[in-house]
């Protein structure tokens, strides 16, 4: 440190003001897609009431989310030096199956935003650690063209990473149905292409209690424009019992045109096409509504 010791002891906090705009400026300078998508997530956060919630991250951006958002986060480069399991808990949310265990792990941790991005590197690591084999997940090639394309295997799109960074929140048939808890509010340019990361919120989705006809499949569709412009679409299935009843559970409200939520729900099935207005205060909180259609 040398001649910077004195000043540093003086004001530690001066440290860390300069760390902070430094990195916001080399962000904005080589990054500007992490930057604008941080920035906006820190908007977001910023608006809600009540205490700031967390970040589950891909610790490679713990550092960026914490200076841009100001937003605790799961996990971070500073892992490295308390120990490998301290990687561990957001390596095995991120590789999880099971959404309500990733829902329970989250509100127990107070964690409201997940920020992903395309980083096989980071997810191979932590499959490896598990024991298991990366090909067993994913497989990438080089093409003749020197492009690289990348196929993402079946036990890949059954975990969050792959329910989120590939799938967007959506399902895949036969494979891993979509997610009823996480809504994308902040978008990146590509889906495949890291350095343009995505954030989804943790929401308790609204309950959908329909009535229908008996022993039928009803298809909820949504459709909207994200904020940097891409057309976006959420969709899921429901099949109603012998008394013609059915719950689900929507992720999208139609109340937040600041980020592009502000369409109706498409309801299809059994000679019914019909719209549903989903407000933000049942998305937040869990509030059922009913439909009836037939």
């Amino acid at each position: 440190i040398g001649p910077y010791y004195g000043p540093i002891v003086r004001n530690p906090s001066g440290l860390l003001a300069i760390a902070h705009a430094s990195t916001r400026t080399s962000e904005a300078r080589e990054r500007p897609a992490i930057h604008e998508s941080l920035l906006r997530l820190g908007e977001l956060a910023r608006a809600r009431d009540g205490e700031p919630e967390g970040v589950l991250n891909l610790w490679p951006l713990g550092h960026r989310v914490l200076y841009l958002t100001n937003l605790p986060v799961l996990a971070s480069p500073f892992g490295s030096h308390l120990g490998g399991t301290s990687f561990d808990e957001a390596s095995d949310l991120f590789l999880e199956e099971e959404e309500q265990r990733v829902i329970d792990r989250m509100s127990d941790r107070s964690l409201r935003w997940v920020v992903i991005d395309a980083d096989l590197g980071t997810v191979g690591a932590s499959i490896r650690a598990r024991g298991d084999l990366t090909r067993d997940y994913y497989e990438q090639r080089r093409l003749p063209t020197g492009e690289q394309q990348i196929e993402h295997r079946r036990a890949l799109l059954r975990t969050l990473y792959g329910r989120l960074a590939v799938l967007a929140g959506n399902g895949a048939d036969g494979v891993v149905e979509p997610l009823h808890h996480f809504r994308l509010v902040v978008d990146g340019a590509h889906d495949h292409t890291g350095g343009h990361p995505r954030v989804f919120e943790r929401v308790a989705g609204a309950r959908v209690r329909l009535r229908g006809e008996s022993d039928a499949t009803y298809r909820f569709e949504y459709h909207f424009v994200s904020d940097v412009g891409r057309a976006r679409r959420y969709a899921v299935s429901v099949e109603t019992d012998a008394s013609g009843r059915a719950d689900v559970v929507l992720p999208y409200s139609s109340d937040r045109p600041a980020i592009g939520h502000d369409s109706v729900w498409r309801v299809t099935g059994p000679g019914a096409a019909e719209e549903l207005h989903v407000p933000e205060d049942a998305v937040r909180h869990g509030r059922s509504l009913d439909m009836v259609l037939g």
